[in-house]
């Protein structure tokens, strides 16, 4: 076999000695995988982060940026405190875990980590320094999980999640289940461990741990003091990203924005107010009805069509305009908001001969053929209406309607 390559921020050195396809295929959000190599592996990430342990990167830590300190009560609760770096070097030295949140000099293989795996904004990796004995109680994370052990060995417990598929928030056992979780999670969950087969996994340094999210873990310090970095990321869930263009497009109708009066004091009525959901909730169905997966997901920059006279445009439910007052340089700002699933928010500096222009696409609800959008700026000659057609066709503002 070949040797371990030395760890770094691509996939493929994290993942060895499987394929980016195969790891993608049979384990990425689905199973747990542990890569194994010598020490030396982890030579870049010690080199990237100038330490030789966690005490060295506690004592010159910018003393502003906190740290968590876990503990264990009596009553065996795990608990978490955040302090100066330099009074969770004392802790740790009595013998409690550390947190270290915000590791910046690891944040841009974070990053190229992220992007391969379809993640964006990552943030940096955390490290954890636990002495012998420090661990954790069972539990489950809302993130995807990738540890590298630096110093020491671990021995981490770690199960498939059927109760609750991916969770939105950790959970910890013998904790309550929150209002939110309540809405995925019909049944009780288990108190001490879960019911699933248990595989035990020993990190010695040079192994790389991934755990997908939601997946069952327990981890103990088992030879020596341990220090490991988590490259953790967060889901970008569809609800998450549908959700707020959906409340604009609503907000944007006068019945939504009305005050629910038939639900409160002396004017509380249970007839009226069931009436008006009705209404709302046919306004709601309709709006839905109006969305097309390009209003959501709309084409790369740089691929819009050009636009003719027979072009047959139409407005994305899911884009706001709003055309400004004349400036002093005589253009009119345009201020435009698409809420896609990745929403963009710019201005636009346009002639107000073409504001006319604007005004027709806002309040145009049904498909519109170039010629007409055009027509609403009388002396303006054609080729520069479509050229601004063009430009909201690229911003996700127009969609090319086939119809």
């Amino acid at each position: 076999m070949k040797r371990a390559p030395p760890l770094g921020p691509e996939l493929r050195r994290m993942i060895w000695p499987l394929s980016r396809e195969e790891f993608l295929r049979r384990h990425f959000q689905s199973r747990h995988f542990v890569s194994h190599a010598p020490a030396r592996r982890v030579q870049p990430i010690l080199d990237a982060l100038r330490i030789s342990s966690v005490e060295d990167y506690l004592r010159r830590r910018d003393q502003d940026l906190k740290v968590q300190v876990w503990y264990q009560t009596r009553e065996g609760d795990y608990a978490v405190v955040e302090t100066a770096p330099r009074d969770a070097l004392g802790l740790y030295r009595a013998g409690l875990t550390v947190y270290i949140n915000a590791v910046h000099e690891l944040a841009e293989w974070k990053t190229i980590l992220g992007r391969q795996l379809g993640y964006e904004d990552a943030g940096s990796p955390s490290l954890f320094g636990a002495r012998r004995g420090g661990g954790t109680r069972w539990h489950f994370d809302w993130l995807e999980n990738f540890t590298v052990q630096l110093q020491g060995t671990k021995t981490w417990r770690v199960a498939p999640n059927r109760q609750v598929p991916l969770p939105m928030e950790n959970w910890v056992t013998r904790q309550a289940v929150s209002d939110a979780m309540r809405a995925y999670v019909p049944d009780a969950l288990p108190r001490e461990a879960p019911p699933e087969e248990v595989e035990t996994v020993r990190l010695r340094p040079g192994s790389m741990l991934y755990l997908p999210r939601g997946y069952w873990h327990t981890a103990e310090a088992s030879t020596g003091d341990s220090l490991s970095v988590t490259f953790l990321y967060p889901p970008a869930a569809w609800v998450t990203r549908l959700l707020p263009g959906l409340r604009e497009r609503l907000t944007a109708l006068p019945a939504w924005r009305e005050h629910a009066t038939e639900l409160h004091g002396d004017r509380r009525d249970v007839g009226k107010a069931r009436a008006k959901v009705e209404v709302l909730l046919a306004q709601l169905r309709e709006v839905v009805g109006q969305l097309r997966p390009e209003d959501l997901v709309p084409a790369e920059a740089g691929t819009a069509p050009r636009v003719g006279a027979r072009t047959r445009l139409r407005r994305n439910p899911l884009a706001f305009l709003n055309v400004g007052p004349a400036s002093e340089a005589g253009t009119r700002a345009v201020q435009i908001e698409v809420q896609s699933l990745r929403p963009q928010r710019f201005d636009l500096e346009i002639e107000p001969e073409l504001a006319p222009v604007c005004l027709f696409v806002v309040r145009r609800e049904a498909s519109f053929l170039a010629s007409e959008a055009a027509a609403a700026a009388r002396r303006v000659p054609f080729a520069r209406a479509a050229g601004l057609l063009r430009v909201l066709l690229e911003a996700g503002v127009l969609q090319q309607d086939g119809k």
